[in-house]
């Protein structure tokens, strides 16, 4: 009896300390999420993806294109989330032929897709059910146009505005159309034989279609707005003024954003103007003599726009200049950078504005490249915050801030690990994943790859989710060993889920899937390294 009393206290206390012994090493261990195949294995053949898909607006979907049943021929399908065989969305196309560009509408009903039948075929615009069903061509037939182009998506009219080149002489020109079909209409202004459009985007609030042409004089871009269902297109740009191919719209009002330069000046400056038109408003301060706009974005609220002034030519890959906010309405701009001496101060390639529109981090170099340095500023210029000085002249790049505004996150040196650091001052914590991250949709958690240090001899990078607050790790993706992430989604309208690509590699043979991740933590979080995989 007494023995048998002595060998169950011998069991407990065992069982105690295996107890500590696993709670340990569950603390060190990332905790794993739950994963399934969408797709299987695709044949191995297959290898031409746009990513990993992209899901629709309501989550129910993911919808991709791959080559999954004839070698390089790109089709397009969708398959359900919560389970369910992939569909294939459009018909039968010849070889060389493949699905191109794809846009899923807001009501998450339909995906308008681009799509050649055959190799070097025209490309046309069709509309299919996102749960499958019978393509409808939306781009006109070969007697109104040629070949198509990019096309975007008016939420505001229910319309689809792309680019086609004109039957005979390829002339660009841009047309509007229903999404539920219809004849299309030539939006833009008639062209000269070889003029362009170079750009052309949909402002989300006016209904507005913003693009870029050298409709006036060849080789000047100018900018103009037009109707998404018709009109007059109205030059956006200062007469005479030479554009660059881009711009930005505000978030709440119907404007646009965007450089150029005035004729006769060799300054490139900064211009605010309604998307219908109206007073052109130059947003930046006075330049000096090779000062150039070179970066800008609103903030998320619209009241303001941020933009960097390079002042000189770039050393070591960093554009050298200041920093600036400025109302939309214009008038005076507040620094945000203070320059340590004539030469340095922002790098004015990289800055990040809070979602809460209060803060701007930003790259600061402080005495030539040795001591590159990451600063945080209020919007108004005060409350400047040194986040994070680099003792040697490693890089700061690729700054990101929280969804909660709460942490500015960045990439240092050659190896680009990422850091964490409070945007209102305070330590900065490195966080041991790559760069690239992805945020839930509480933005409590951030998404990055990292080396699964705990597979033993499995040298392929995972997808880890990060708490910002906590620092808990917990892997994704549990790769096997030979496999590897290719290519993942921003996450769904549910605020955890994922997809993701993998590439399998065995012996001569690789093959592809898309794998599906719900981004929570497995049920425990013991892992052992003999039973990692």
């Amino acid at each position: 009896m007494r023995d048998v009393q002595r060998h169950g206290r011998r069991l407990v206390r065992a069982i105690l300390t295996l107890t500590m012994v696993l709670t340990t090493l569950a603390d060190a261990v990332p905790a794993r999420a739950n994963w399934r195949s969408l797709t299987g294995l695709l044949p191995v053949f297959a290898n031409s993806f746009f990513g990993a898909g992209t899901f629709s607006p309501d989550g129910q979907y993911l919808v991709y294109t791959a080559d999954a049943e004839v070698d390089d021929v790109a089709y397009l399908y969708s398959v359900p989330v919560a389970g369910g065989a992939p569909i294939r969305l459009n018909p039968d196309l010849a070889a060389g032929g493949g699905v191109g560009s794809y846009k899923i509408t807001a009501d998450s009903q339909s995906v308008i897709y681009a799509s050649r039948p055959m190799n070097r075929g025209i490309e046309s615009i069709y509309r299919v059910p996102i749960g499958g069903g019978a393509s409808v061509q939306l781009s006109g037939s070969l007697g109104l146009h040629g070949t198509t182009g990019p096309f975007e998506i008016d939420p505001t009219t229910q319309r689809v505005v792309y680019k086609a080149f004109e039957s005979g002489t390829g002339v660009p020109a841009l047309y509007s159309v229903p999404i539920a079909g219809g004849t299309p209409v030539q939006i833009s202004a008639v062209l000269a034989s070889g003029r362009t459009i170079a750009n052309f985007g949909i402002d989300p609030i006016g209904g507005q279609v913003i693009y870029i042409a050298d409709a006036e004089v060849a080789g000047r871009l100018e900018m103009y707005g037009v109707a998404s269902t018709g009109g007059t297109p109205v030059r956006l740009s200062p007469v005479g003024a030479t554009v660059e191919n881009g711009f930005a719209f505000d978030p709440f009002l119907p404007v646009v954003a965007f450089k150029a330069t005035p004729s006769g000046s060799s300054n490139t400056h900064l211009y605010l103007n309604a998307t219908a038109g109206g007073a052109l408003i130059q947003l930046n301060v006075a330049l000096g003599a090779g000062d150039n706009v070179f970066s800008y974005a609103f903030t998320p609220d619209g009241t303001k726009v941020v933009y960097g002034v390079n002042t000189g030519p770039a050393a070591g890959g960093h554009w050298r200049g200041n920093l600036y906010a400025v109302s939309i309405g214009g008038g005076v701009s507040t620094p945000l950078s203070v320059p340590t001496d004539v030469s340095y101060g922002a790098d004015v390639l990289w800055f990040s504005i809070t979602p809460d529109s209060q803060r701007v981090v930003f790259n600061y170099q402080l005495v030539s490249l040795i001591a590159p340095e990451l600063q945080s500023v209020r919007v108004d210029g005060t409350d400047r915050q040194t986040l994070y000085t680099q003792g040697a002249s490693g890089a700061i790049g690729f700054i990101y801030a929280s969804p909660d505004s709460q942490w500015a996150l960045f990439n240092v040196g050659q190896a680009q690990r990422l850091y964490r650091a409070p945007v209102g001052g305070g330590s900065a914590v490195p966080l041991d994943v790559l760069s690239a991250p992805a945020f839930t949709g509480d933005g409590q958690r951030l998404i990055a790859l990292d080396y699964d240090t705990y597979a033993s001899g499995d040298t392929s990078y995972d997808l880890v989710s990060v708490g910002l607050g906590d620092l808990s790790l917990w892997n994704l993706t549990r790769l096997e060993t030979g496999a590897e992430i290719w290519g993942w989604t921003p996450v769904a309208a549910d605020g955890q889920t994922l997809a993701y690509l993998v590439r399998h590699t065995n012996g001569a043979e690789t093959r592809y899937e898309i794998r599906i991740t719900d981004g929570a933590a497995a049920p425990y979080r013991l892992h052992l390294a003999v039973i990692r995989k």
